[in-house]
């Protein structure tokens, strides 16, 4: 061949060739056995005679049940290659069904609504497996299979203290495992042991290992709780479910296992509240004695009598809900607000009762009531007295002088029909003095006539009369001065209940002291006797609800003492229906009246004092 290899080496290369191809056609996989892999578990599947660049498929079941897919052997070059790939874990299917116990052995079963994966967990009241219970049900699929976790059902509970459970305190990296566990109410675990319903926060979906084998009395058998990736702390708990109260709890046997990885050195007690989990005792169980049953665990008795009390002492002696304080604990006892006192410090003692000493509390607003009341009675009291000092100073009573009391003032009131006491009075003097001067007359045109003997010693008594009766008309004269300048001459109601400022002085004290002027009237009065101006003001001053019949009866009194004709109908108005505007105008009108007779006896002294000791009382 030119330009090629030579004829020898050509034909040599092509027989090598044929002979190459001649083998491998013949080439195969005998039937053998292939190791496969599928998760974590290795398995042996037999595989038939391939040829070379055959394929051979398994089901992953064949190798690891609760997987699914294909497992593919090939056969390459005599060499056998299993790929399992597509082996996955197998779900749980829609409909599928297992059997839980739920509360005191009772059998139920649980079926899936809807798919769940492998690995996935859900939880499923309680309630809707067993009605009136309370908790959840756990599910769980592992490769297909539906696992039923039914430990924390339990029945409804009332009330506090109707649970208790026991909780690991610390980090477990398997599991928590006890094998015995009982609650006493005894303090030495040697009585009143309590019985319920057992619940659990879960246990082994295995079964071997569930929450009644803890109360069982078998240390061979444990209750283990399904923690899939360790137990953190309080997660891991067991309890039981009473149907009433039976009181605290005051010792445990616990019985749990010795392993580090499933035994709990810190160990805590909880007590349902009514509402919620409280905390009634943590344990160290590292270095206690371990008996048959486990170790016996006390629990520090709660202290509930001889709690602080007292008007306005508030305490926190209470602590939380059901735990309370225990043995050991001090609180604080203090006074509330509006209250005044030192603290004091209280310990609960091992017998369950306080110890210490309440403190006293002192009413900050009753006190503070107590000196308002003592110094409006003090400022009432100086009052009175300045008022008694000052205006009532060797005032007479009428009483002991009503003889002296002129009849003009008695019958009426110091005003009516718009005119006052002392107009009458000036007109009935007028008249009176009218007549003295006629009579003079009269008797001066006698003696003219007269020419008897005994002319010389009746001239003598004619002139001696005239003197008089010129010192009866001075008398007469400063008497209307000065009652005319008492007289208020403008507008005047008809009886001067609606006339308060007819007298200033009056109003005056009846604005600014009323007590005082009210008394000054009763005083004055005098009748009856023991009804003296200090009475009066303090009646009037401790009980101010009795104002309207005290202003009543002291103005049936007045009607009384001055013959005014009585008027029950509108004294009754006056003090009980419109005591808030009508009562002070009445206090002013009824002092005007009763001062009335003094103020004519002041006056009567003044002029008697102007015409020069004339000593003969007037007749009105």
């Amino acid at each position: 061949m030119q330009g090629g290899l030579p004829g020898p080496v050509a034909t040599a290369l092509l027989l090598a060739a044929a002979a190459l191809q001649a083998v491998c056609c013949a080439a195969q996989c005998a039937a053998n056995a292939v190791t496969v892999k599928v998760g974590w578990q290795a398995s042996s599947l037999s595989v038939p005679a391939l040829l070379d660049g055959g394929t051979f498929q398994h089901n992953c079941s064949a190798a690891h049940a609760g997987y699914e897919g294909p497992i593919e052997v090939h056969c390459v070059g005599s060499l056998l290659t299993a790929y399992a790939h597509a082996c996955v874990p197998r779900a749980c299917e829609a409909g599928q069904s297992a059997s839980a116990r739920v509360a005191a052995n009772n059998a139920v079963t649980v079926r899936l609504a809807r798919p769940l994966e492998h690995g996935g967990l859900r939880h499923v009241a309680c309630r809707t497996l067993l009605p009136g219970s309370l908790g959840h049900v756990r599910l769980a699929c592992r490769l297909g299979e539906l696992l039923v976790d039914a430990s924390n059902c339990r029945p409804k509970v009332q009330g506090p203290m109707t649970m208790w459970r026991i909780a690991n305190g610390d980090y477990l990296p398997g599991t928590w495992r006890v094998f015995e566990l009982s609650l006493f109410t005894s303090a030495d675990c040697s009585g009143g042991k309590v019985a319920g319903d057992i619940f659990a926060s879960s246990e082994d979906y295995s079964g071997e290992e569930t929450h009644d084998m803890a109360f069982d009395r078998d240390i061979r058998t444990a209750w283990a709780a399904g923690c899939e990736q360790g137990c953190p702390p309080g997660a891991a708990w067991i309890g039981l479910a009473l149907a009433r109260s039976s009181g605290r709890v005051r010792c445990i046997e616990l019985l749990q296992s010795r392993v580090a990885c499933c035994g709990s050195q810190r160990v805590r007690l909880e007590v349902w509240d009514g509402a919620g989990w409280q905390n009634m005792q943590v344990w160290d169980t590292q270095g206690l004695r371990r008996m048959t049953f486990g170790y016996k665990l006390p629990v520090p008795a709660s202290c509930e009598e001889d709690k602080p009390e007292g008007v306005g002492v508030i305490h926190d002696c209470d602590g939380r809900p059901v735990v309370g304080r225990q043995q050991g604990d001090t609180c604080t006892a203090r006074c509330s607000d509006g209250f005044y006192g030192e603290a004091s410090t209280y310990t609960c003692g091992a017998d369950g009762r306080f110890q210490g000493t309440g403190p006293t509390c002192y009413n900050v607003v009753a006190l503070g009531r107590l000196a308002g009341i003592a110094v409006a009675l003090l400022v009432l009291l100086f009052l009175g007295g300045q008022y008694r000092f000052f205006c009532m100073h060797r005032k007479l009573r009428l009483a002991d002088i009503r003889d002296t009391i002129p009849q003009a003032l008695f019958g009426r009131w110091r005003e009516k029909s718009g005119t006052n006491v002392w107009e009458v009075m000036l007109e009935e003097r007028q008249r009176a003095m009218n007549r003295s001067v006629f009579d003079f007359e009269a008797g001066t045109e006698e003696s003219g006539a007269d020419t008897s003997k005994g002319a010389e010693v009746k001239k003598k008594k004619r002139k001696k009369k005239r003197a008089t009766q010129r010192l009866t008309v001075l008398k007469a004269e400063k008497e209307k001065e000065e009652l005319q300048r008492v007289t208020n001459l403008g507008f005047q109601s008809l009886d001067g209940l609606c006339s308060p400022c007819e007298d200033p002085d009056i109003c005056l004290a009846c604005v600014f002291c009323p007590l005082c002027r009210v008394a000054d009237t009763w005083h004055t009065l005098g009748k009856p006797a023991w009804q003296d101006y200090w009475k009066v003001y303090f009646s009037y001053a401790v009980c101010p609800f009795c104002w309207p019949c005290l202003g009543f009866y002291g103005r049936l009194r007045l009607r009384w003492f001055f013959q005014i004709p009585p008027e029950p109908h509108r004294d009754c108005l006056v003090y009980c229906c419109c005591c808030c505007c009508c009562a002070p105008c009445a206090a002013c009108q009824e002092a005007r009246l009763v001062d009335a007779p003094l103020h004519y006896r002041s006056f009567y002294k003044k002029t008697q004092q102007m015409t020069m000791g004339f000593s003969e009382d007037p007749e009105v």
